[in-house]
């Protein structure tokens, strides 16, 4: 009865793995509006809610910032985590999901992705037991996605980032609610 119920899972796991092998980095760089569309069409990538401004957006931080790992809470279905992989070319990449399912069908999404290190596990628990040196390097992109159930980790994962490192690209992503002492955590 749990397998028949969970049986409209296989073509997502087909699918993330026929992603898995045709993902490669931007072919070139976009300098308007315009130009991101016609790269979005020509090049279309899951992950990041699938929208192409987001995307592209996260590609030129990584870029910019010179970030070499991705570290992601709320792994879900793993598609950020392939276009992580894939797509920025992260070195590493960390990610974690507090709902047993959705990690096992990830964890299998993401099967043909070697350099991807997934936990099952809350998003503070997994962050604190991240080594940022090993794991993060100097300035790693983290994202933040963990926002779906009753406890909102985002004050206590912005607090251990924070202590943990001293340069971050930190984006977040589906939170309802804004801690009014976000500046306050995030500055020290």
């Amino acid at each position: 009865m749990r397998l028949r119920q969970h049986w409209n899972k296989i073509p997502l796991l087909l699918g993330s793995w026929a992603d898995s092998f045709r993902l490669r980095p931007y072919a070139h760089e976009a300098s308007n509006i315009e130009e991101l569309r016609d790269l979005a069409r020509q090049q279309p990538f899951h992950g990041l809610n699938d929208d192409p401004f987001r995307q592209y957006l996260a590609y030129r931080l990584f870029r910019h910032f010179g970030c070499h790992s991705f570290i992601e809470t709320g792994t879900y279905r793993g598609r950020t985590t392939q276009f992580a992989a894939k797509v920025l070319g992260a070195r590493q990449v960390h990610t974690c999901e507090v709902h047993p399912l959705s990690f096992w069908v990830s964890r299998a999404a993401l099967l043909f992705c070697p350099r991807v290190r997934m936990r099952l596990s809350s998003s503070p628990v997994f962050l604190r037991g991240l080594n940022a040196d090993q794991d993060g390097g100097q300035c790693p992109f983290i994202y933040l996605d963990a926002h779906w159930y009753d406890y909102l980790p985002l004050e206590d994962e912005l607090r251990i980032v924070a202590t943990k490192w001293r340069t971050a690209v930190i984006a977040i992503d589906d939170f309802r609610e804004f801690p009014a002492r976000l500046h306050e955590i995030a500055v020290g």
